[in-house]
């Protein structure tokens, strides 16, 4: 897990953190197929290189972002810029079928 406030207007938000290959990413959110069982990110942003803390077992999450990041940049709905994205990483992750 980790926080992180929007820009511009400060607002705090939290993601889910994934290792991939060997490092850790943040989850711009999910794609879900119940059906099938599984779900994948939509979307994944290096942690690496950004400003941050690492707070594992606080009740903060595992990281904090030192700087906002535009919330936009995780929808997808904006640019990348100078951030390393991923999109649609070939990752499955299991979830009990049916539930969504």
């Amino acid at each position: 897990m980790l926080f992180f406030s929007d820009v511009p207007d400060g607002k705090i938000f939290q993601c889910e953190a994934i290792e991939y290959e060997k490092k850790i990413w943040l989850v711009g959110g999910w794609l879900e197929n119940p059906q099938q069982g599984w779900k994948m990110p939509a979307r994944l942003i290096l942690l690496e290189g950004l400003p941050h803390q690492v707070t594992i077992g606080s009740p903060f999450g595992d990281y904090v972002l030192n700087q906002p990041i535009s919330k936009a940049v995780f929808e997808g709905r904006e640019s990348a810029g100078a951030y390393t994205v991923v999109e649609r990483p070939d990752i499955r992750i299991p979830t009990p079928k049916g539930i969504h």
